[in-house]
């Protein structure tokens, strides 16, 4: 089984070799990664996640997957809290609570559903993310920026959540989706073109938002990665027992739960001048070793 999930990942991490390296050789820049993430946000992941919700069948057993993501963020959210009292900075404890507890359900999760358990997974991940991980940081992790952060910015949550394009698109691929409605098949097709390249457009991404300094590196580093790699996953586990998901959704649920460190992280870091250096060494490090821990975790349960 590790052999099996392994083969599978090396795909997705060379396409994100190939964005760590094509910045380090100076190929793409910081300019080029900006240009890339709203072409994504703005426009294929939009039209990706729409296309997938006009043609899945919906189920009412989807609505337990957010509860159960909410439920593992706040378990590691809280867990971590427990740990960031040895935290004197209050910027660097807003940080370490953030990559600890925020998992890259969409970047990661997306591309890896499709990669292990074919296309019909996606719309489970997107659950997962969107209604999940998505709505849990533009709530409760913006609160936890505020509170931590030095930046007088004050937060507009429905305005954050509801002007987020995968958001709108979402919505609209479930009404129409619950309405039955019917597009003609070029628009079906044009979807897939368009959204197709919505997956190794986000590997590349990942690759080039890759970044840490030695200078940064601390215990907490590594602790927000243990929590976010070993912890969350074992939790997703258990609590799927708990609630009763089903053996299918178990998978995906896990998948998830298993992502390293959202890079949503490190915006709302800057954006609250939370310790950005802490949250990006996170990043690169839980990203650094999820290549073992996803295929191991996977291969145990």
């Amino acid at each position: 089984m590790f052999r099996f999930f392994w083969s599978k990942f090396l795909p997705f991490w060379f396409l994100i070799l190939v964005g760590y390296f094509s910045k380090k050789i100076g190929f793409l820049g910081e300019n080029e990664r900006q240009v890339i993430n709203k072409l994504i946000i703005n426009l294929t992941l939009p039209v990706f996640i729409f296309n997938v919700f006009l043609a899945t069948p919906l189920r009412f057993e989807f609505m337990k997957i957010p509860i159960l993501a909410w439920l593992v963020m706040a378990g590691a959210g809280s867990l971590a809290l427990f740990f960031s009292f040895w935290i004197k900075e209050p910027a660097s404890r807003g940080g370490f609570l953030l990559a600890a507890s925020l998992g890259n359900t969409g970047y990661f999760g997306y591309p890896l559903a499709k990669l292990f358990y074919g296309k019909g997974a996606v719309a489970q991940a997107v659950f997962y993310d969107v209604f999940g991980t998505v709505v849990f940081a533009f709530t409760l992790g913006l609160l936890v920026a505020e509170y931590f952060g030095s930046s007088k910015e004050k937060t507009n949550f429905l305005r954050e959540l509801f002007c987020f394009p995968p958001m709108i698109t979402l919505l609209g691929g479930l009404f129409l989706n619950f309405l039955g409605v019917h597009l003609p098949d070029f628009f079906y097709e044009t979807f897939e073109m368009l959204g197709g390249i919505s997956i190794p457009l986000i590997m590349i991404s990942i690759g080039l938002s890759l970044d840490f300094s030695f200078s940064s590196l601390s215990p907490f580093v590594f602790l927000a990665t243990l929590i976010k790699l070993v912890f969350s996953p074992f939790l997703a586990h258990y609590l799927s027992f708990l609630l009763g998901l089903e053996s299918s959704l178990k998978k995906i649920v896990l998948l998830e739960a298993s992502t390293p460190s959202m890079m949503l992280s490190f915006i709302i870091g800057e954006r609250y001048s939370l310790d950005t250096a802490l949250i990006a060494s996170t990043i690169f490090f839980s990203t650094l070793f999820s290549l073992l821990t996803i295929p191991l975790i996977h291969s145990i349960f």
